[in-house]
C-alpha cells in the first residue's frame, strides 16, 4: 500500500507534467491555474519572483520553448526542485 507522501509525490509529479504541457501548447490560464497566489520562482536570473513578476519575466519566453525535459525532479512538502531541458 503507498503511503500518504507517494501519493502526494504523485500527484504533485503530474501537475508539473501539466505545468510543462500549458507552456509547450501556449496554454497561459492552464499554467496559470496552477500555481498557488503565493507561488515564487528562482532561477539563475531570477531570485524568489512572486507570480506577477514570474508571468511579465517569463512568461513571453514560452514564444520560444516548443519542449520540456525534465532532468531531475526533487520534491520536499509543498516545494519543488527542477532542472529542465527547454
Amino acid at each position: 500500500m503507498r503511503s500518504e507522501d507517494d501519493r502526494k509525490t504523485t500527484t504533485n509529479s503530474r501537475i508539473w507534467c501539466r505545468y510543462f504541457a500549458g507552456y509547450e501548447t501556449k496554454d497561459r490560464e492552464a499554467v496559470a491555474g496552477l500555481l498557488a497566489d503565493d507561488f515564487t520562482f528562482t532561477s539563475p536570473y531570477d531570485d524568489h519572483i512572486d507570480r506577477k513578476a514570474y508571468f511579465e519575466r517569463c512568461w513571453p519566453n514560452s514564444a520560444n520553448m516548443r519542449s520540456f525535459r525534465v532532468v531531475k525532479l526533487f520534491e520536499h512538502g509543498d516545494e519543488a526542485f527542477i532542472l529542465y531541458e527547454g
